[in-house]
């Protein structure tokens, strides 16, 4: 058969060889994820003290003191952390990110006291998938409870909570650093559900001997009521200079960007007036300037103001401000003390109110008319601030610009307002 012979085609892909254990090697800069051979389920125990008194036929009272402990569970919100995360020790004398990094080249263990990983080169992230974080819940709660008397029954309760869990950040290296208030805990919460049967018209304290036709219009009312109050919301101070001190929390964001307290100084937090301009409502002190010192790591044997650090120091000094009120910048290479989630946003107060009337038709037959009003005062909840410390005012550092929900996970809408109509056979 004539014609011109096909072309030949690219040349097939030659695959790397398997090594004798079956395990591929990883080119740096690849990034993976791991996991662990074997996966161990998540425990909680959870254990509790209740004391109950009745006082009286109609009222009770309860305190219990309920705890628990979770192990081999996920980080508060994620659910892996870096293997190959570079230590911050060394930071300050000079030494790279990837020479930090467990699986890089070895200095990490030899120089900087890292005490897991070996010299494989590389310098890439590597997701672990490892249920290694802990969590603990304490608290303390009280209840009172009133069945109906004289037309009046409520229940309330009030808990004061500490929860405290792991963040996945510098987990591998010192898991201490992520650890603090999980970021749901608002330490204290009150309840009240109560409900009221108006004493007017037949068979009530007032108005017992009227009309039928008077009872249908003054009998039969009832109030009812639910309020939620609890404290604020957990959040982080960080500060925006955090790369000129420690790369490894500039990494990660805002989370361990951890400023110092400076002790004594009060943290100022509280809400301001509503800008409406810009839709926001400062909240918390922020810096005019930004954070430039204690020290700067120049990158050089010598220092922006001329001088020559110390043999083996590698730092110089400051070269601006430093701090700000009750915030200070950490030392090179330090976390700041001031740790994750331990300021707290504003608190939470939510009021929904029901008026019903019950009005019988006819036998075996009512009409349950009912005004609900949800938010009655209207009250705008607000969330957690811009906590950069050292941001400037036009990022909206320092000023809240959202809302929260209710402790359901409903989001807290402005008043309103709806009738409703019910037939009752």
């Amino acid at each position: 058969m004539g014609g011109n012979p096909v072309a030949a085609g690219p040349p097939g892909y030659t695959f790397a060889p398997v090594p004798s254990n079956g395990k591929l090697a990883v080119a740096d800069g690849t990034s993976v994820n791991t996991r662990p051979m074997k996966v161990r389920l998540p425990t909680v125990q959870g254990w509790n003290v209740t004391i109950q008194r009745e006082l009286g036929s109609k009222f009770s009272v309860q305190a219990a003191y309920v705890g628990s402990e979770a192990y081999h569970n996920m980080f508060d919100s994620s659910n892996q952390y870096g293997a190959n995360e570079a230590t911050n020790v060394g930071y300050a004398q000079g030494a790279s990110i990837n020479d930090r990094k467990p699986y890089y080249n070895g200095d990490a263990q030899s120089l900087w006291g890292v005490t897991y990983g070996s010299a494989q080169g590389w310098s890439q992230g590597i997701g672990n998938n490892w249920n290694m974080a802990t969590e603990s819940y304490n608290s303390l709660q009280l209840v009172a409870t009133m069945r109906a008397t004289h037309g009046l029954s409520f229940f309330s309760n009030y808990t004061w909570s500490h929860a405290i869990d792991h963040e996945s950040y510098f987990f591998s290296i010192n898991p201490n650093i992520g650890k603090g208030n999980s970021y749901y805990n608002r330490t204290q919460q009150f309840n009240f559900n109560g409900t009221y049967d108006l004493p007017f018209g037949k068979g009530k304290q007032f108005a017992n001997n009227i009309s039928a036709m008077g009872d249908r219009v003054i009998g039969g009312w009832q109030i009812s009521a639910v309020w939620g109050l609890s404290s604020g919301i957990p959040f982080t101070a960080c500060y925006a200079e955090a790369a000129s001190v420690n790369d490894v929390a500039a990494n990660d964001g805002c989370g361990p960007s951890f400023v110092d307290k400076v002790p004594g100084v009060s943290f100022g937090l509280s809400k301001g007036k509503f800008d409406a301009v810009n839709k926001r409502v400062h909240y918390m002190p922020t810096s005019p300037y930004a954070f430039a010192g204690p020290y700067v790591y120049p990158g050089a044997g010598t220092c922006s103001n001329g001088s020559v650090p110390a043999p083996g120091d590698y730092i110089c000094p400051a070269t601006g401000n430093n701090s700000y009120q009750a915030y200070l910048e950490p030392q090179p290479g330090k976390f700041g003390n001031l740790r994750r989630d331990s300021l707290f946003g504003p608190a939470r107060s939510n009021v929904d109110a029901t008026l019903g009337k019950t009005t019988q038709i006819w036998e075996g037959l009512k009409l349950k008319l009912e005004f609900q009003a949800y938010n009655v005062f209207n009250h705008a909840n607000l969330g957690t601030p811009n906590s950069t410390v050292d941001g400037s005012d036009s990022s909206g550092a320092g000023y809240i610009q959202s809302t929260v929900g209710t402790p359901v996970g409903i989001p807290t809408s402005m008043r309103m307002i709806q009738f409703a109509a019910h037939f009752q056979f």
